[in-house]
């Protein structure tokens, strides 16, 4: 029996939770978007669903709205225009509306096989929904998941509801007999501990003493680092922007703000801010995408890091490449780009649409058009996507980022635009990277 099947046969349950009891014989709604096919679930866990094609946008809402009053769980499948995956703004404004979430709080959380992203999460006020693609290897697997999930939510509130066993009548207390009385005992002295004995408790309490001083250490010397960090930053940002106000260009066509740095150190390629982020600093890039995880700009080893480019972007002065990726941690203190995740707010990304990454040899501005979480040992999508690309291949790599992002910015983006990403760690799943990708800014192009 698969997702075709309309309605429950006979003789076969499957589970709903209403109220905190299972309900059998209650078919799972399946919305298929643009008139994507039903996925076969795996024979162990088979699910009795009632599909239901949802063929254009705008009727998302309603329907996803009927299917949470039919059932608390509800299964989404594929996207509309042949996607493998639906637009996930449209699904958080529908999921939102559905459910009372407010839109910012629609998080998904992603259901992972190895490698592969299988599909999408989303639990509040006990109501699920999940989010299949249209993949005929990855969309059996994630129903089979669906199906053992919901079996073990259902034998769980089977167990819990079941009646408890009755148990033996009590027994009288004994009558208490009285003891005879007892001789007093005489007490030993303690024995002393050996010579042995005392070099062992000696030897512990030096373990001991060093154990909470090394702690002690470490945590003494993880606060010192974060401050030398936090003043090289504002060292190399005030003498960066030291007449800033003047774009002059020195030899080489590099611009002349640039020249001192450069001396320092020859891996600077351009310097990212964003204030409202907390980002000031400069831009690196080595031969590899790995020194610059634990240096500096002065190539200090730190567990900060610096931001910095991917070793195989082009950055020259009639060289660039078309799509641009910074890398950075995700730090507790907030520097680098721990504060990167503003951007998964709609209302942030409102207020703070643009920023600034200058290169060596021009001077730019982006605005943000989608934001969005990807595996980055998935390989249904790489954002990462290099270059050269014909204007179609173009277009198809900016459909399936639209696709993914999990805020609607309203940005216009096409084919001609220079793209640029900043990436860092998230914790949504595991190998999971929040990204946040921009366009620059057209000439003459001004964003209230």
């Amino acid at each position: 029996m698969d997702c075709r099947t309309q309605e429950t046969p006979k003789g076969k349950e499957m589970f709903r939770l209403d109220g905190g009891r299972p309900v059998a014989g209650t078919a799972l709604p399946v919305l298929l978007l643009g008139g994507a096919p039903a996925p076969t679930p795996y024979p162990a866990y088979p699910l009795y669903c009632a599909p239901e094609p949802v063929l254009l946008p705008e009727h998302l809402t309603y329907q996803l709205c009927a299917a949470l009053r039919r059932a608390p769980t509800v299964v989404v499948v594929g996207g509309f225009y042949g996607d493998a995956w639906p637009l996930m703004t449209a699904l958080c404004g529908a999921i939102a509306y559905a459910t009372g979430v407010p839109e910012s709080e629609v998080l998904f959380r992603w259901v992972n096989e190895g490698v592969n992203a299988l599909g999408a999460q989303f639990n509040a006020r006990n109501m699920t929904v999940y989010v299949v693609p249209n993949d005929q290897l990855l969309a059996p697997r994630m129903l089979y998941y669906i199906g053992k999930r919901m079996a073990e939510q259902a034998q769980a509130q089977l167990r819990a509801t079941a009646p408890a066993a009755p148990t033996a009548p009590a027994r009288p207390p004994p009558v208490p007999q009285q003891k005879p009385a007892e001789k007093p005992v005489r007490r030993r002295k303690a024995a002393r501990p050996s010579s042995a004995g005392k070099s062992v408790i000696a030897v512990l309490v030096v373990i001991a003493t060093l154990a909470a001083l090394g702690s002690g250490g470490w945590l003494i010397n993880y606060a010192l680092e974060e401050g030398r960090q936090q003043r090289a930053n504002e060292d190399i940002a005030s003498r960066f922007h030291d007449g800033a106000d003047s774009v002059s260009y020195g030899g080489g066509g590099m611009l002349e703000r640039f020249a001192a740095l450069y001396e320092e150190n020859s891996d600077i390629i351009g310097w990212l801010t964003i204030p409202a982020a907390g980002v000031d600093l400069p831009v690196m890039r080595a031969n590899d995408d790995t020194y610059y995880l634990t240096h500096d700009f002065a190539r200090n080893t730190t567990r900060y890091g610096a931001l910095f480019l991917a070793a195989r972007d082009q950055i020259g002065p009639g060289q660039n490449s078309a799509n641009l990726s910074i890398f950075g941690h995700n730090t507790r203190n907030g520097t680098m780009f721990g504060q990167l995740k503003k951007f998964r707010e709609p209302a942030f990304c409102k207020e703070n649409p643009t920023f600034q990454f200058s290169t060596l040899y021009r001077e730019a501005e982006w605005v943000v058009f989608a934001v969005m979480v990807v595996n980055i040992k998935g390989s249904f999508f790489d954002w990462r996507e290099p270059d050269p690309r014909s204007p179609a291949q173009m277009e198809d790599f900016l459909q399936e980022i639209r696709s993914r992002s999990i805020v609607d910015c309203g940005v216009e983006v096409d084919g001609g635009d220079r793209l640029l990403s900043l990436a860092t760690c998230c914790y949504d799943y595991k190998d999971a990277r929040l990204v946040v990708f921009a366009r620059e800014l057209r000439p003459g192009e001004v964003m209230k």
